[in-house]
C-alpha cells in the first residue's frame, strides 16, 4: 500500500480531513482501485445491486402507505 501517504495528502489539500471517519473507507477504496482495478469495478457493481435492493424495497413499503 505504498500510495497511502500520497492519497491521504490529497485528500487532506481536497477538505478530506483525518477527523472524517470516511476518510480511511475512501483512502480503501482508491488504494484498491489503483492495485486491482477489476476488483474495484466488481464490488462497485456489488454496492450497484444491493442499493438498488434497498431502493426497490424502499418503494414498496411507500406503495403500501
Amino acid at each position: 500500500m505504498e500510495y497511502n501517504q500520497i492519497i491521504r495528502d490529497t485528500l487532506r489539500e481536497l477538505g478530506v480531513g483525518g477527523n472524517y471517519i470516511a476518510q480511511q473507507r475512501a483512502v480503501v477504496a482508491i488504494q484498491l482501485a489503483i492495485e486491482d482495478e477489476e476488483a474495484a469495478a466488481r464490488l462497485a457493481e456489488k454496492r450497484k445491486k444491493d442499493a438498488a435492493k434497498v431502493l426497490a424495497k424502499d418503494a414498496d413499503i411507500s406503495a403500501r402507505f
